[in-house]
């Protein structure tokens, strides 16, 4: 035998109202009376933040909101909360592959001046490509652990004038050479080389001595 429920509600439990869905609105379908979020505390601010594709929306954002979340993003006590580090001191990769490839002029040149290596041995002081690509990133993460403040502030002006003075100075020293070599070929005279001194030896005389 079946046994019929009673659509009256029971005596302990109060019904709950929903909002009849709207064709086309979505928020309709909520639940009538939902609470509305507060923060606790008095003198606190909200922040609406728009997200579109995974990604901060800041053309669908007011103006107040977007420039207090930069500022708010920037900020050293916002930043431990979230565990980002400093924004704005980050060191750039590609300023790290310029370094090696001003290290990499400065040995070339050192090696043909001081040591006089042939062209060919000192190309190959030279950091290739795929060793900066692969030098970068971690000397990056060094720099960000162990770099003070100015570099951080200053690395693209440091990178800038390492690699222009490698390459100026590379660009000096070949053309150096090229103008001795033009030299050599219109027979123009060297340097006149210092005369060498000798000095003769000494002569001993006997010491004349009283005698008959």
């Amino acid at each position: 035998m079946k046994k019929t429920l009673s659509s009256r509600p029971s005596p302990d439990r109060k019904p709950v109202a929903f909002s009849q869905p709207v064709a086309g609105d979505t928020k309709s379908s909520k639940p009538a009376g939902a609470p509305k979020f507060t923060p606790r505390g008095s003198a606190k601010e909200r922040v609406l933040v728009a997200v579109t594709d995974g990604k901060i929306d800041f053309s669908a954002m007011s103006p107040e909101a977007t420039k207090m979340l930069n500022e708010l993003l920037h900020t050293p006590e916002v930043q431990a909360q979230f565990g980002i580090g400093p924004l704005t001191e980050k060191f750039n990769p590609d300023h790290c592959r310029r370094l090696y490839q001003a290290l990499g002029k400065l040995l070339q040149t050192g090696s043909r001046v001081a040591l006089r290596w042939p062209e060919a041995a000192a190309e190959k002081l030279l950091y290739t490509e795929q060793e900066q690509r692969e030098l970068a990133d971690p000397t990056a993460k060094v720099l960000d652990q162990y770099g003070n403040k100015f570099l951080q502030e200053n690395q693209s002006v440091i990178a800038l004038v390492l690699v222009f003075s490698a390459i100026t100075q590379h660009k000096v020293q070949m053309a150096m050479q090229v103008l001795q070599a033009e030299r050599e070929k219109a027979g123009a005279p060297g340097p006149t080389p210092r005369p060498t001194v000798i000095n003769a030896p000494a002569v001993t005389r006997p010491i004349a001595t009283g005698g008959a």
